[in-house]
C-alpha cells in the first residue's frame, strides 16, 4: 500500500492502513506544530489536582503523572474528599510509646519500622516454652556473667564464639599430627598386616580394596543365579546356569549346536547355487 505523508508529503509503503506519517520524526514534527488543535481534537487538557500543571487527559484522569497520583494519595498534601467524616484522632505507638495522628481506619504503630520490630518480638516468644528459667552463667571466653533461656548457651555473644573457634583452628594447625605413629592393621581381603597413618583405612592396596567389592556383589548375585534351572537347546538336559545369559550346559553342546547350523546354511547357499546355474543365469 503506498500513501503519502501529512508532514513531508513523500510517499512511503506500508502494509497498514491507519497509518499517516513515513516515520517518527514526522510524527513528533507535526505534533509540536499542532499541540493546541491536536490535543483539542482528541484528548481534553485538564488541571493536575496534585501539582496544578495541564495536560491532555482521559475523561476519568484527575493527575498529570504516577508521582503525582502517590504524593496525593500518600504524601503530606493528601486530598481528603469527606473531611467532616474522617476525623483525625491521636493515638499512642504500642512499641516505642511516641503519639501519633490517624484518620478512621485502626492503626497501632507510628511506622513500619516499629510494626516489624514488634511482631518479630512476639515471633521469639513463641518459640520459648511458657515456664521461662533464667541460667545464670559465666562466658567460657571472656569470663563475663549472663543470663539466658537457653540452656545449651556457653558464650554471651556471638563475637566470643567466634573468637573461641579460631583459637581452636590455630591450635590444631600449631599441632599438626604426629609424622612417627602409625596404625598396624590386618587387611580386609588378603589378611595380610600393613601400617598406615589413616584410621578408618581397611586394605592394604587399591587392588585389594576393589577386589572386595567385587566379591561382595558376586556373592549375593551367584545366590540368585544358582536357583534358576534351565534346558539346554542342544542336548535337552537340566542345568543350574551360572551366569543369566548361559543357554548351554557345556562348551561342546555349543559347538555341536552352532556346527549344525552353520551346515545347514551352506547346505542352503550350494542349492541356491546350483539352481541359478541351472537356469543359466550364472
Amino acid at each position: 500500500m503506498i500513501k503519502i505523508c501529512e508532514y513531508c508529503k513523500k510517499e512511503f509503503k506500508t502494509p497498514k492502513s491507519k497509518r499517516k506519517f513515513c516515520g517518527r520524526e514526522c510524527y513528533k514534527k507535526y505534533i509540536d506544530k499542532n499541540k493546541d488543535t491536536f490535543t483539542s481534537e482528541l484528548k481534553p487538557i485538564k488541571e493536575c489536582v496534585y501539582c496544578g500543571k495541564k495536560f491532555p487527559a482521559n475523561i476519568n484522569a484527575l493527575y498529570c503523572s504516577k508521582k503525582c497520583g502517590y504524593g496525593a494519595e500518600y504524601g503530606k498534601r493528601r486530598i481528603i474528599v469527606s473531611s467532616e467524616e474522617k476525623e483525625i484522632k491521636i493515638k499512642v505507638c504500642e512499641y516505642c510509646g511516641k503519639t501519633f495522628e490517624y484518620l478512621s481506619h485502626e492503626r497501632k504503630y507510628c511506622s513500619l519500622k516499629c510494626g516489624v520490630k514488634h511482631n518479630t518480638i512476639k515471633k521469639r516468644e513463641k518459640h520459648i516454652p511458657a515456664i521461662k528459667t533464667l541460667y545464670q552463667r559465666s562466658c567460657q571466653y571472656c569470663g563475663k556473667y549472663f543470663e539466658t533461656y537457653i540452656s545449651t548457651q556457653i558464650f554471651c555473644c556471638k563475637a566470643c564464639n567466634v573468637a573461641t573457634n579460631r583459637l581452636r583452628a590455630k591450635q590444631v594447625l600449631i599441632t599438626p599430627f604426629p609424622v612417627d605413629f602409625t596404625y598396624t592393621k590386618n587387611c580386609g581381603f588378603c589378611g595380610e598386616v600393613f601400617e598406615t597413618r589413616k584410621s578408618y583405612k581397611r586394605f592394604c592396596k587399591d587392588e585389594c580394596r576393589s577386589k572386595y567389592f567385587v566379591s561382595k556383589k558376586s556373592k549375593k548375585r551367584r545366590e540368585e543365579i544358582e536357583k534358576i534351572r534351565r534346558i539346554c537347546k542342544n542336548c535337552g538336559k537340566e542345568f543350574t546356569i551360572q551366569h543369566i545369559r548361559q543357554i548351554y550346559c557345556k562348551n561342546l553342546c555349543l559347538v555341536q549346536y552352532h556346527s549344525r547350523e552353520g551346515a545347514k546354511e551352506f547346505v542352503k547357499i550350494m542349492r541356491q547355487h546350483r539352481e541359478k546355474v541351472n537356469k543359466g543365469e550364472i
